[in-house]
């Protein structure tokens, strides 16, 4: 691969748009990703295609990647990739983020936007194209919204999810993913490779070993009232101290793990033609103040702690890109990339997210839109609630998908 230009050269090479036709076609016409960004300096179109590891840290917010907070990580970004510092969920909570991850289309879009959405069958994602480039795609997941449960497993060739229990080892549990993705890659039955590896380890940032050392749980819903009692009690703003304690404290935790990760990913078999994508799909807010209220947590009305996410993408050359990419610009990304092997941005003016209220009576439900324009302005509104979920018929939500929920806090 080659190195990459910095961003002012890359905002003055050839621009083109990068969005899909429509619903039907989404993914399916990502190859020719008409008006992309494109890098000027362009290799052989018959390299080899490269292994691509798209790397998913659930509420991992953009500053806490950072010399102070992820030494480890950071350093390897910084030593072997491209830091975007204007890098944006298109929604505050995991589900339609990562539906639109998987899609490039925005939540009211994709409709997957309630607890008990599903991804349409017939709504490609990411394998698809890859398939038709020859990659093998695999995928081990923290569960919960980010499931087969959800469709999201329906394109990929291996998909292996955890089983999230409480219980003493709950917190390793939440690593299994990449372990799991170790297993998969180290013995990969060929080349190239497309793997998604999704961990809520920063996401259960508010729970540790206490929880677990003087009480057990008789059932799920025992559990998850527990832990939603424990989180009510970090709400009032008295506690927003503890609040940044206990997440930084998971970052750093997660520092290491990461950094162990793809160190081994770069010593993996797939390390001679690698390219490694890390990101999150929300953020968190830890009090800050948004429209004159303190905001703590996650889902809710789109604010820039809620929406800003880290991205870094190795392989293509180090430094800081500062142009306005999404995580609605991630699948054309990967699919140009595989391609053609070049990094293609698009020419975004101006970034949306969006929340729709989780209230299903009529009249009660209501559309939270933020749009950050390319110069740092926020734009907030709010709207009749309405998505195209609201015309399909959904599946009632099979038992098990129901106990990943409960076992990871979404629902009582």
């Amino acid at each position: 691969m080659v190195a990459r230009p910095k961003s002012a050269e890359i905002r003055a090479a050839q621009r083109r748009t990068a969005r899909f036709a429509c619903l039907a076609l989404a993914l399916a016409l990502l190859s020719g990703c008409l008006g992309c960004q494109r890098s000027p300096q362009l290799g052989p179109s018959t390299r080899p295609r490269p292994n691509i590891v798209l790397i998913s840290i659930d509420t991992l917010r953009a500053d806490f990647l950072s010399p102070e907070r992820m030494p480890l990580s950071y350093r390897w970004a910084r030593r072997n990739g491209l830091i975007f510092t204007n890098a944006y969920a298109n929604s505050t909570w995991t589900r339609p983020s990562h539906v639109t991850l998987l899609t490039g289309l925005l939540p009211h879009e994709h409709g997957v936007e309630y607890q008990d959405s599903v991804l349409p069958a017939d709504l490609p994602t990411i394998p698809v194209p890859l398939r038709d480039l020859g990659y093998f795609s695999c995928a081990s997941t923290g569960s919960g919204h980010v499931s087969d449960y959800v469709g999201m497993a329906k394109d990929f060739d291996q998909w292996v999810q955890v089983d999230n229990r409480p219980g003493p080892a709950y917190l390793a549990t939440l690593l299994q993913p990449i372990e799991r993705s170790q297993e998969i890659l180290a013995s990969v039955p060929t080349q190239p490779v497309f793997a998604l590896v999704h961990t809520y380890y920063v996401h259960e940032y508010y729970l540790d070993e206490s929880d677990f050392a003087r009480r057990s749980f008789a059932s799920l819903r025992e559990w998850n009232m527990y832990r939603i009692d424990k989180a009510l009690s970090l709400q009032s703003p008295e506690c927003a101290e503890r609040v940044r304690g206990r997440y930084a404290y998971r970052v750093a935790e997660f520092d290491a793990i990461l950094a162990e990760y793809l160190e081994w990913l770069q010593h993996s078999p797939l390390a001679d033609n690698l390219c490694i994508i890390v990101t999150s799909d929300h953020g968190e807010s830890l009090f800050e103040s948004h429209l004159g209220t303190q905001v703590y947590g996650h889902m809710g009305a789109p604010s820039p702690e809620k929406v800003r996410i880290p991205l870094v993408i190795s392989g293509l050359g180090r430094g800081e890109v500062d142009d306005l990419v999404s995580l609605r610009d991630i699948p054309a990304i990967i699919v140009e990339l595989a391609r053609s092997g070049e990094l293609v941005l698009p020419h975004n003016q101006s970034i949306e997210s969006e929340y729709l209220t989780d209230v299903r009576s009529a009249g009660h439900k209501v559309r939270h839109t933020s749009v950050l324009h390319g110069d740092g302005t926020w734009v907030h509104a709010r709207s009749p609630g309405f998505s195209v979920d609201d015309r399909r018929q959904r599946p009632d939500l099979p038992q098990e998908h129901l106990d990943q929920l409960m076992a990871l806090g979404y629902v009582q």
